[in-house]
């Protein structure tokens, strides 16, 4: 299973676009908030994709949920954009957060920094921002669920 995360596009929908061109294989498709209209047209252009989508705190209009919980094969998974978490300060709450919903894998965006980490068993993967990237380049996220387990990758988008 390959699993694409997006997050932040902020109105860059023609990164997007190319994203989605590079990776016609996907699985599933994770938006993580802060480009309500990117998505929007992501869906209409490509309406067989599979989308999962949270707000963010940009998406003033969106009726999109503030967080969801989703399986990624075996592997409960939790996805916000993370702005309720404070996650530009730190990974406290939302770890916090993620203990309590006892998943395996939280999927946040927000920072516009790409990060992931192993923290007490559970995967924090943020992919970065498509758009504004907070250090380093543009960057989306691939998850492989496979029978060897699962992988996160951040890809830098050129």
């Amino acid at each position: 299973m390959k699993i694409i995360v997006v997050s932040d596009t902020h109105g860059l929908s023609g990164n997007f676009i190319n994203v989605v061109e590079d990776n016609k294989d996907m699985d599933l498709l994770i938006f993580l908030g802060d480009g309500e209209r990117d998505i929007e047209e992501i869906q209409h252009l490509y309406p067989n994709i599979k989308c999962s989508i949270v707000r963010g705190n940009s998406d003033r209009e969106s009726s999109a949920n503030h967080e969801n919980l989703i399986k990624l094969g075996k592997y409960k998974t939790f996805i916000t954009h993370g702005d309720r978490y404070c996650v530009k300060q730190s990974l406290e709450d939302l770890e916090e957060r993620a203990e309590d919903l006892q998943v395996d894998i939280a999927l946040y965006g927000h920072t516009h920094a790409a990060d992931y980490q192993e923290i007490n068993g559970i995967h924090y993967f943020c992919p970065g921002s498509l758009s504004m990237p907070q250090q380093g380049e543009r960057s989306y996220g691939v998850i492989t669920v496979d029978v060897m387990g699962i992988t996160f990758k951040i890809v830098t988008y050129k």
